[in-house]
């Protein structure tokens, strides 16, 4: 109960108490890693990376062998620009879990980041063999596909699956859009940049992206108010 209470309180970034139940939980069930996991995402979340390393460096000193600890400890390390590091206990953590597709669809977004296409290919595709509805997976997959294959058609179809998966998928949404672009598609486009922008309506990139689309399909005074609002948010 308190571990879902906590969750909760993330939702609302209410950190403090979010971190309180969190150590209710743990304090009830001293031995499930699950819980010293989720402390650790609380502080992530909060935007704490090096204190979110030390939760997980010191809870796999008490549970050497979880390799969701290991998961986590890699995402604190990615979030502090560690990329070798990251990658090194990924690794550890594909030793321990190898059928595990979250440690794959984690590889897929380090080697996505780095632009290495050989080891993103390898990850997504072992992710998408472990768990082809993960709509991570699903996008991972799709993008190795189109970037580092050149097979638009099937790393599309991916893209697609991802949103359909997770409708409020942004970088999906994103992508689709921008593989829409490219294809002429401007009224697909907007209205995949429309979807993006409701529910992240503080990312620059998005509106600067819409502003160019509603210019294309002759929409100019909103293509003005798209392109207000990066600006606004590129200053911030």
């Amino acid at each position: 109960v308190y571990n879902l209470i906590a969750l909760a309180y993330v939702e609302l970034h209410r950190y403090e108490e979010a971190l309180a139940a969190n150590r209710r939980a743990r304090e009830l069930d001293p031995d499930n890693a699950n819980y010293v996991y989720n402390a650790g995402l609380i502080y992530l979340d909060e935007g704490d990376p090096k204190q979110s390393e030390l939760v997980f460096r010191q809870a796999l000193k008490r549970f050497p062998d979880s390799s969701l600890l290991y998961q986590g400890l890699s995402d604190s390390l990615f979030k502090l620009n560690r990329f070798g590091d990251a990658e090194e206990y990924l690794n550890r953590a594909a030793e321990i879990s190898p059928n595990n597709a979250s440690v794959y669809i984690d590889m897929a977004r380090l080697q996505y980041a780095l632009g290495d296409g050989k080891k993103l290919g390898t990850a997504a595709s072992k992710a998408i063999a472990f768990d082809s509805s993960n709509y991570l997976a699903c996008f991972y997959y799709g993008t190795w596909l189109i970037q580092y294959q050149r097979d638009v058609d099937n790393g599309t179809a991916y893209i697609r699956k991802s949103v359909n998966l997770q409708p409020r998928f942004v970088e999906g949404l994103k992508s689709w859009g921008q593989i829409a672009w490219h294809r002429g598609h401007w009224t697909e486009a907007v209205r995949l940049y429309e979807r993006a922008v409701t529910i992240d309506p503080h990312n620059e990139q998005l509106f600067y992206l819409l502003s160019v689309a509603y210019r294309k399909i002759g929409e100019d005074r909103k293509a003005e108010r798209a392109l207000a609002q990066y600006r606004m948010l590129a200053k911030q």
